[in-house]
């Protein structure tokens, strides 16, 4: 029979053996350390018409625990949020974390925000379209957008720096009926405006090919006006010739253009008007400038009954009493002399 106290170097090798095993157990179930996680940052109290500028979309923070729960932590299991409370305007607010119990929240970066909360409100804008590129001169079309306008919404702020709103037309695509193209809002410098949400964001724009127009000086043919209750003394035009363009072949038709005068007949009293003038064109023509009319006006003098004293014996018939102009010269009794 072996003794106990047999190999007693050996069974003390294991035994420090089994305190070491035990020891680093021991220490891994209560050691302690760090971890980093990007966390995104939830806006609350911010209303469908309210945008916030300057809050980070996302934060870095480190928490330190029992590594066996670090070890299982995701970012998920945080919540890095700004609390506005239906505020408006500007802030300067510390960025919240929730982490789980038994953790402890070491740094957060960035700490804190920065910036304003603004009204969102939305407009409508006509569109203005715009070649890429000049055309040549023997290259004219017209160009129309459908829509033709857009809502633009955004901050405040922002909407008050919108000077136009364009469709840019590539001429290489001139070709083309229909030509579908982004919308962009510009500001006074002609720069692009971003931070805008634009509807629709894409317009279909429709060419089509226009004839050369050609210019030409021909006379102008003034239809004299009647005007009731009143007479026309004179009428005169700014000027006899007027300067049309249109298609070479409807051009070489026209040697003179009819102008009537237009005048508001309504509440006239006799006097001088400069009025413009209706030309009478013809489908495709166009006149580069309109004339106008110095018309002078008088008013047709009023008729009036004679009174003729009555004679004995006659009844008081004024049905067939003449009528006469008053001071005028063939009505006027001739002087007898006495």
């Amino acid at each position: 029979m072996k003794s106990v106290f047999s190999n007693i170097p050996q069974k003390i090798l294991v035994a420090l053996a089994a305190v070491v095993i035990w020891y680093l157990v021991s220490l891994n179930n209560v050691s302690t350390s760090q971890k980093s996680f990007t966390v995104p940052v939830v806006l609350e109290g911010i209303s469908e018409n309210q945008i916030v500028s300057g809050a980070p979309k996302e934060v870095d923070i480190v928490v330190s625990g029992l590594s066996k729960q670090i070890d299982r932590l995701k970012p998920e299991s945080f919540t890095a949020y700004l609390d506005f409370n239906q505020s408006s305007g500007s802030y300067d607010k510390r960025i919240r974390v929730d982490f789980p119990q038994g953790t402890r929240l070491i740094s957060t970066s960035p700490a804190t925000a920065i910036g304003t909360v603004e009204q969102i409100s939305q407009k409508e804008y006509d569109i203005e379209i715009l070649f890429e590129t000049p055309l040549s001169q023997n290259s004219l079309f017209s160009a129309r957008a459908e829509p033709k306008s857009v809502t633009i919404k955004g901050r405040e702020s922002v909407l008050d720096k919108i000077a136009k709103v364009i469709a840019i037309v590539n001429p290489t695509n001139v070709n083309l009926n229909k030509i579908i193209t982004k919308v962009v809002a510009l500001d006074p410098d002609n720069q692009a405006i971003s931070e805008l949400e634009i509807n629709p964001s894409e317009v279909t724009i429709f060419l089509e090919k226009s004839p050369i127009l050609h210019p030409k000086v021909v006379d102008i043919v003034l239809e004299k006006p009647e005007i009731k209750d009143f007479i026309v003394d004179s009428v005169e035009l700014s000027k006899n010739t007027i300067t049309i363009v249109g298609p070479k072949a409807k051009l070489d038709k026209i040697e003179k253009i009819t102008a009537k005068v237009d005048l508001d007949t309504q509440k006239l009293e006799a006097g001088t008007y400069n009025v413009k003038t209706v030309l009478e064109l013809a489908d495709g023509i166009a006149a580069m400038d309109l004339p106008t009319v110095k018309i002078v006006l008088s008013k047709i003098p009023e008729l009036v009954p004679e009174i003729v004293p009555e004679a004995e014996g006659e009844t008081n018939d004024t049905t067939n009493t003449p009528i006469r102009r008053p001071d005028t010269p063939e009505n006027k009794q001739p002087n007898s002399g006495f």
